[in-house]
């Protein structure tokens, strides 16, 4: 067995992320992502391609280090951690948080919705199909992903906690769902990531 997932397992919980958060780990990102400019670079992408965002869903908030200096209107953040929920509450008294599965049948929507590097930490087919539909079905504009383009070299086929899926099958789904693919950026920062930016069509 892997031994960080034994170490997980030792702690009384198969949920990654929710042992993660509670031992004062992050979201995976960190100071150097600001230092060398990940973050804003993607922000840079998410202005120019949808504008100023007032209505957000984000789907796998983590602990919102991705939202630094930035702010939202109107915003809706989901993550499988209740730890990482109730800081993020403390964080961001006025925004609204949601202790969930992003597979869950929860009754959303908003303009914008983003998916940021969070499809790769899904594990389990059946939830990332619902998870794609629930993508498709909540954004009533905008739809942002953030994910692999690429298979990594180094991913192990029984990881616990990363899994690659190309995503041209799941990309297909969504313009055939009434979305148009109005960009597709890879991030220079990263190897690995790719944004990719779909409109709802009206």
């Amino acid at each position: 067995m892997n031994w960080k997932k034994y170490i997980y397992l030792l702690l009384g919980t198969n949920n990654y992320w929710e042992t993660r958060y509670k031992f004062g780990g992050g979201s995976g990102y960190t100071k150097k992502d600001f230092k060398d400019n990940y973050t804003g670079y993607v922000w840079s992408l998410i202005d120019k391609y949808t504008g100023k965002q007032t209505d957000v869903l984000d789907v796998g908030c983590g602990d919102l280090i991705f939202w630094n200096g930035r702010d939202c209107e109107k915003y809706t953040g989901i993550d499988i951690s209740s730890t990482i929920v109730e800081k993020d509450r403390k964080l961001r008294p006025k925004w609204k948080f949601i202790t969930s599965s992003a597979s869950a049948g929860l009754d959303l929507n908003a303009e914008t919705v983003i998916c940021m590097n969070t499809l790769y930490h899904i594990i389990n087919d059946d939830d990332y199909e619902k998870i794609i539909n629930n993508l498709i079905k909540w954004s009533k504009k905008y739809l942002m992903v953030l994910t692999w383009r690429v298979r990594p070299k180094n991913i192990k086929e029984n990881d616990f906690y990363e899994k690659y899926r190309e995503f041209a099958p799941y990309k297909q789904r969504i313009l055939d769902s009434g979305f148009t693919q109005i960009a597709e950026e890879n991030i220079p920062f990263d190897e690995l990531g790719c944004l990719w930016v779909f409109k709802r069509n009206n």
